[in-house]
């Protein structure tokens, strides 16, 4: 049986008669292999869920199709988990971790609370698209202040003065990168009219 798989997981450690007698049986068989029996044996799906809103936004489809890109480049497969923003969702697809399903998890945006996502920690790697201050989690973000600052530069030059930040959330769950924008806005604004 070790023979078998060493062949069916292309393994250099079987001799060539072997080799081509196993291949010819399972051509004969139409055998495939189990790629959850092999998940398990490994102990790795190679695979990365990415909790996302939706991808009615560029926001979002740039972060797709970036994934995308270096998942094709390695050995990881993405699981695309749309949560429209709903805390249950976010917490089933933290569940799914739990059990497995992905080796890794990608919240693009979120609207379950860190202490929440950071217990879930010890499942598997947890990366979140935002600043993030907390030991167990991983974050990736751009520093939008410096383009915050000098977009409200340029529309002070224009001469307008009052502005409004217009969020897509249709529930009263509004997401914390919504929040921290809110909270980076009102601050720049502020140094600006200084």
């Amino acid at each position: 049986m070790s023979s078998v798989l060493r062949v069916l997981n292309n393994h250099p450690y079987v001799s060539d008669e072997a080799r081509r007698k196993i291949l010819q049986i399972v051509r004969e068989l139409d055998y495939t292999l189990n790629l959850v029996a092999k998940e398990l044996s490994l102990g790795n799906t190679y695979k990365v869920g990415v909790v996302i809103p939706h991808v009615r936004h560029t926001y979002f489809t740039k972060f797709i199709n970036g994934m995308l890109d270096q998942a094709q480049r390695s050995a990881y497969n993405l699981l695309l988990l749309p949560s429209q923003y709903d805390k249950e969702l976010e917490l089933q697809y933290l569940e799914q971790l739990r059990g497995q399903a992905f080796d890794h998890l990608i919240f693009t945006s979120r609207s379950i609370g860190l202490e929440t996502i950071a217990s879930y920690a010890k499942y598997g790697n947890i990366v979140c698209l935002e600043t993030v201050n907390h030991s167990q989690l991983s974050s990736v973000y751009v520093d939008r202040k410096p383009a915050c600052r000098e977009a409200f530069r340029w529309l002070k030059e224009l001469g307008y003065q009052h502005l409004a930040l217009i969020s897509p959330v249709k529930t009263n769950a509004v997401p914390p990168i919504v929040w921290s924008g809110r909270l980076m806005m009102k601050s720049t604004a502020r140094s600006m009219n200084r």
